[in-house]
């Protein structure tokens, strides 16, 4: 048995990373249920990936989307999956170690006490906790995965780096589980609901339910905050994910437009040409040669364990 991270009896224990990996998958099935005498982040840079994990003897799922991710506690029972689309999915594994500090003297006790998001991520009873990353997580988790590549995963640099990535994990806990305002709490809960569900068909009438209140008052609360409809809103968000993929990845422009959730070539194209100006083909050939591909954004495989 492991040391939960949420567990206050084991919080005088500091972190280590000891394993890593950056898979890219289609179809994939792990079909064996495992768990881990460590926590496990699963982030999913682009497509798609379904946990499924029990706690008490029920079995549950988890379905990730493009920047969500799951911290899944220590010897958790879990499998997982992707569909037919590619998914590139990054594996970070952490052990807390007993007793230990690391060089900066720091201990996870210390830094929930530095950190109130921290405190309020790791006071909940969670054995499973999925988020959706505002921009940070994937930052560090970057910076980690060149550090491990380099073998420079030992000395200050990498336990501040530890210390980053569980603040930037409890500014999207904070963000996305505590709202405050009537009107914000119902627009985080539709931008939530579109963030986990634009990759599909949704209309703008589910998201209104989903957020419990009318369309024609949510689509007030979006044109005050984002200048935008609800409708309007899901293309943006869309044609984002769609430009980040064209820009990182080498995925065929046929399967792109269904990974971000349209049903059409044409009504991407027409999306797109609005935001950026040309098509999807030509926004691809203006890159070529313009943009130095980086190591962690290849399709490849990368796995790394590291000496605990």
């Amino acid at each position: 048995m492991g040391l939960s991270f949420f567990d206050k009896r084991n919080w005088n224990a500091w972190m280590r990373v000891t394993y890593y990996a950056t898979n890219t998958w289609k179809n994939y099935c792990l079909d064996y249920a495992h768990s881990h005498d460590r926590l496990e982040l699963v982030y999913v840079y682009y497509g798609e990936l379904t946990i499924r994990y029990c706690v008490d003897g029920q079995w549950k799922d988890l379905t990730l989307y493009s920047n969500d991710y799951a911290l899944l506690d220590v010897d958790i029972l879990h499998t997982m999956h992707t569909g037919s689309c590619i998914s590139q999915v990054f594996s970070v594994e952490i052990r807390l170690i007993p007793d230990a500090v690391s060089e900066l003297q720091f201990t996870l006790k210390h830094l929930i006490q530095c950190d109130e998001a921290v405190g309020e991520l790791f006071a909940q009873p969670h054995t499973a906790v999925k988020l959706s990353d505002a921009g940070h997580v994937i930052a560090v988790i970057r910076e980690l995965q060149q550090c491990m590549e380099r073998s420079e995963h030992i000395g200050n640099y990498f336990d501040q780096l530890i210390c980053l990535l569980f603040t930037a994990i409890g500014n999207d806990y904070h963000r996305q589980r505590y709202p405050h305002k009537p009107g914000i709490r119902h627009l985080r809960k539709a931008t939530d609901y579109i963030s986990s569900n634009f990759h599909r068909e949704i209309g703008c009438r589910e998201i209104a339910a989903q957020a419990g209140v009318s369309l024609n008052y949510l689509n007030k609360l979006f044109t005050e905050q984002f200048g935008m409809t609800v409708n309007a809103y899901v293309n943006y968000l869309r044609i984002q994910e769609a430009g980040q993929l064209i820009e990182r990845t080498d995925i065929p422009l046929t399967e792109i437009y269904r990974q971000v959730g349209y049903k059409t070539n044409q009504n991407f194209n027409k999306q797109f040409i609005k935001q950026h100006g040309l098509a999807p083909s030509a926004y691809r050939r203006r890159l070529k040669g313009t943009q130095q591909e980086k190591n962690f954004e290849k399709n490849n495989n990368f796995v790394c364990e590291l000496p605990e």
